[in-house]
């Protein structure tokens, strides 16, 4: 072992014989570009991997060590080290990318410049529109060159953050004839001169002449990128541009033409559900898509109008066509007087009770009520799930909503509802809850709407009643002015009748007991 001293000395040593560290001004260490040695390249390696790595340690490096020179600094850096010390520098060779490298100095600044930031902290150059927003700033024709430059000039993590891709457009001359197509600035203000689905014709056939192909077999997914790369943000609202369309304009001129066609009566042939059944069926529809993807590929190629006045809109089933007229068979079945059998909370019951378990292949106590309805409300129009009525369902299964349901029913030795009215509200939330009034008030959806009556749901003005309430129990009681005392009288009753341990409430927030619903005794069931 080395003597302490010697180790000191050596140490020393080192470091003056080794080239000025990192804390070298640019410009100031131009004599250290022809005399550093490749032992000192190497002697600084560990230097450089802890605290200039990356591209901004690479320009730290060239200011310091190489003249500014971005090239230089590689090309020699990386003759002398390994490859895979390079890629723990996590350098880049800008000028096999790109062609020669800007100095170090302006490479940082051309850096910054990109990873600028708007206000509301988004990036100025992200998105469709960053390509285009630099290639105009720099003077660039070609947006290809433009987004090169970009990934040369950033990290594979800041280029991901900037969420730039190959853009549709090759030129700016290509933006701007697009843009000409779209805005009229011969008055000095910008005024849309088409709009929707219009846009994506004119595009395309000015698009066929650049391209030199036939526009109808251009992709509209394509045609698309490039308006929205052309224009800002708010113009592209401005025109009503319309989601992506999967497909060629001739499909899309094809289906725009197939749904906007009439009757004698003048009403959209496809309306209505009938409609849909026929549109699906038809060669218009994408066979190989379900249900919902079709719909949302019409509503691609119509503008809003017409798309609701087809009455598709609320049906969002990702199923096959056979499978959506299954279950509308299932669910929409009337009796004799015309009425839907599983109307209202009732009927929902009655659905869960004898169709569901089949359906969703589960025990009958199994059944989730909000999957149920969620399904239901997939496969019926606005119009017939209002009348359904399965509004705000049971956030559980079968089984938790008829124990929910009983204890919400419990009555007292007189034969009055336990927790009716705006006292039952808050003794139920204490009891089952910790106090929490939200959640108690959701329970009431396992009730039917007579039951719910009878605790007060929905009350007139004669009687208080369950409304939501978020803030917390000892508020509510303060709000209805309900004592504390008077309060703890029920919660000792409901101890007492169902040999429970339940503690009483006191000033503090945090008291009171929760239990779980299926913790309270149900011997009485």
């Amino acid at each position: 072992m080395m003597p302490f001293w010697t180790v000191i000395f050596t140490t020393l040593l080192i470091i003056c014989s080794a080239p000025k560290a990192l804390a070298c001004k640019p410009g100031k260490c131009s004599s250290q570009s022809s005399t550093i040695t490749d032992s000192e390249i190497k002697s600084m390696f560990d230097v450089w991997r802890s605290s200039a790595s990356g591209i901004e340690g690479q320009i730290t490096v060239a200011q310091n060590y190489f003249n500014d020179d971005i090239d230089v600094t590689y090309d020699r850096v990386s003759s002398v080290l390994s490859q895979d010390q390079m890629r723990a520098l996590a350098w880049k060779n800008i000028q096999r990318k790109v062609g020669k490298s800007p100095s170090g100095t302006t490479l940082r600044a051309i850096r910054q410049k990109l990873l600028a930031k708007n206000p509301d902290r988004s990036f100025v150059f992200a998105g469709p529109r960053g390509v285009v927003e630099f290639a105009r700033q720099s003077s660039i024709s070609s947006l290809e060159k433009a987004r090169a430059l970009m990934h040369a000039y950033l990290t594979p993590k800041e280029y991901s953050m900037l969420k730039l891709r190959k853009t549709s457009n090759k030129t700016l001359d290509e933006v701007n004839g697009i843009r000409a197509l779209v805005l009229d600035k011969n008055n000095g203000n910008d005024r849309y001169l088409i709009q929707g689905v219009v846009a994506y014709e004119r595009v395309a056939k000015y698009l066929q002449e650049q391209l030199d192909v036939n526009s109808y077999e251009l992709s509209m997914t394509f045609v698309r990128d490039a308006i929205v790369e052309s224009l800002t943000a708010n113009e592209v609202k401005g025109i009503a541009l319309p989601g992506s369309f999967h497909g060629t304009l001739a499909e899309f001129s094809l289906l725009q033409m197939s749904l906007s066609e009439r009757n004698g009566n003048g009403e959209l042939m496809y309306k209505g559900v009938d409609g849909l059944y026929r549109y699906l069926s038809s060669a218009a529809a994408d066979e190989s898509a379900k249900v919902h993807s079709n719909i949302m590929r019409a509503k691609t190629a119509l503008n809003k109008e017409l798309f609701n006045e087809l009455g598709w809109g609320s049906i969002s089933f990702g199923g096959t066509l056979s499978e959506l007229m299954a279950l509308r068979s299932l669910f929409l079945q009337t009796n004799e007087s015309g009425a839907y059998t599983y109307a209202h909370p009732e009927g929902a019951e009655l659905f869960a009770i004898t169709k569901a378990p089949g359906l969703f292949n589960v025990a009958r106590e199994n059944v989730h009520l909000q999957k149920l309805s969620t399904l239901l409300y997939s496969v019926v129009t606005q119009s017939e799930k209002e009348a359904m009525g399965w509004e705000a369902p049971f956030e559980g299964t079968l089984a938790e909503r008829q124990e929910v349901a009983f204890y919400l029913m419990l009555k007292n030795s007189s034969g009055e509802f336990f927790f009716d009215g705006d006292y039952g509200y808050a003794l139920y939330a204490h009891i089952f809850y910790y106090g929490d009034m939200t959640r108690a008030y959701k329970d009431m959806n396992s009730l039917s709407f007579e039951q719910r009556k009878n605790l007060g749901y929905d009350s007139n003005a004669n009687r208080a009643g369950w409304k939501m309430y978020q803030k917390s129990l000892l508020s509510f009681l303060e709000l209805k002015n309900i004592s504390l005392p008077m309060f703890n009288v029920g919660v000792k009753k409901f101890n007492q009748t169902h040999d429970g341990e339940i503690p009483l409430l006191d000033d503090n927030p945090s008291s009171g007991a929760p239990l779980c619903l299926s913790t309270v005794p149900n011997s009485s069931k």
